[in-house]
């Protein structure tokens, strides 16, 4: 179940990733978790190649997600766009 409690937590948690790549240069990157695959994309950047990156705590947020029943995530951030879904 995706309350709005956990939603707005997970966002929280997602924007820090965000900022972060911001920071490091990055547009366009994949980020590996232990049960599924994260794609953020910086506006007007889906275009560009990806760049596989490695994000610490991502698993942990990805562990809420699944706890929480969420088979997959698209949420807007202030300069991006977050996906996520469980691998078969």
């Amino acid at each position: 179940m995706r309350t709005t409690e956990d939603q707005l937590a997970v966002r929280n948690w997602l924007q820090a990733v965000e900022d972060d790549l911001i920071d490091a240069g990055k547009r366009h990157v994949v980020i590996r978790g232990s049960e599924g695959v994260f794609e953020w994309t910086v506006h007007g950047a889906s275009n560009e190649p990806a760049e596989n990156v490695m994000v610490l705590l991502i698993e942990d947020i990805e562990d809420i997600m699944i706890d929480r029943g969420w088979d997959d995530l698209n949420v807007a951030l202030e300069s991006g766009l977050m996906r996520w879904a469980l691998q078969p």
